[in-house]
């Protein structure tokens, strides 16, 4: 029954990218699903490490990405990866291996924007984004580890997410 599911979901994902289409995916949800796991994050206590902190938002992101109602996509699983650049990328995992291969099709971008305190999805192309806040939570050593080390991924990218505006409506 897996393997039906999987092969129909890489039918889909195949047809749909051959046909020039995209699947699309509810950046407003993504948005508020990574505060959500934000939040979730702060209360934790046993994780005492940046890159370790990095890595468990990733693994909680993806799970609420996944067990969400309506689900957020459900042409396929949705993995998350941590990028250099303090950003994480959200994809097509049709194959559900973590690891993105020609006919995964990237699904969105998340970023924090510490400056106005706000995570932001965005689209592959750039072109659409969405926007939630998050002040209020940045309590706990947990989150400021994990703060202090995407932002300075950030800086050492180059990266600045202060000056986008979300135009994706909610």
């Amino acid at each position: 029954m897996i393997k039906q599911l999987l092969a129909v979901s890489a039918f889909t994902v195949s047809l749909l990218v051959g046909c020039g289409g995209s699947a699309t995916i509810d950046l407003n949800r993504v948005s508020e699903i990574a505060t959500d796991s934000m939040q979730t994050m702060s209360a934790r206590t046993d994780i005492n490490d940046g890159d370790k902190a990095i890595e468990a938002l990733r693994e909680e992101f993806e799970t609420k990405l996944n067990s969400s109602r309506p689900m957020v996509y459900p042409e396929s699983y949705i993995a998350v990866t941590a990028e250099a650049d303090g950003s994480f990328k959200g994809y097509s995992d049709v194959d559900n291996n973590h690891v993105q291969s020609a006919e995964e099709e990237e699904l969105f971008k998340m970023e924090l924007d510490s400056e106005n305190q706000r995570v932001l999805a965005s689209n592959p192309s750039g072109s659409e984004t969405a926007s939630s806040p998050f002040s209020g939570m940045m309590t706990g050593m947990l989150m400021g580890m994990m703060m202090g080390n995407l932002m300075g991924r950030q800086r050492s990218a180059g990266v600045n997410p202060a000056g986008r505006k979300a135009n994706v409506q909610r």
